[in-house]
């Protein structure tokens, strides 16, 4: 699913119900029992409608928890962090079935994204966001200029030089050989 947004283009992936088969099976079995499975299959759909990941122009919104209380459960990593992307393949059936785990390793650590379908496509699509945002890094950081034109803290010593200058607590002459310093 792919929305708009003001910015720029961003893709919604939500996990599949094949990452819980054997919950769903359970779930359908149990239905006549008291309605346990009623409750089972409750469960399982707002377990997985919690799972996904959201690809924007320059950043990656990654829900992977299960309780929505938990700091962990949903992520902003901006897509420069991201060092590399892989895909993992499921345990049967999920995994005869194409869903697998995305996962990011960024600076901070990896992040794991179970249960997408078409788990290539998405690391595709990530790979040439994490490019773009590369790209924009390096022309940036060509852009910034390379040296200082002042030693740091030198603002500091001249307002300072001033302000004994000011007192009269230096001559003229004192002043303007160590003004010379700072230029």
């Amino acid at each position: 699913m792919s929305s708009s947004t003001g910015k720029g283009r961003s893709i919604d992936f939500r996990a599949s119900r094949l990452l819980h088969f054997w919950g769903y099976l359970a779930g359908l079995v149990l239905i006549p029992a008291a309605g346990i499975g009623f409750v089972l299959l409750w469960r399982l759909e707002r377990n997985v409608a919690r799972i996904g990941l959201t690809l924007e122009d320059r950043r990656v919104r990654i829900r992977t928890g299960l309780d929505p209380r938990d700091p962990e459960a949903e992520r902003i990593v901006d897509a420069s962090a991201i060092l590399r992307v892989e895909t993992r393949p499921l345990a049967p059936p999920a995994g005869w079935l194409g869903v697998e785990t995305l996962v990011l390793h960024a600076g901070a650590g990896d992040i794991r994204v179970p249960g997408l379908k078409q788990a290539g496509r998405i690391r595709k699509a990530l790979e040439a966001i994490v490019a773009e945002a590369a790209e924009r890094k390096r022309k940036a950081d060509s852009q910034r200029p390379r040296g200082t034109l002042t030693k740091p803290g030198s603002t500091d010593q001249l307002n300072e030089l001033t302000l004994l200058w000011q007192q009269g607590l230096i001559t003229d002459e004192e002043f303007d050989a160590q003004k010379r310093n700072f230029s």
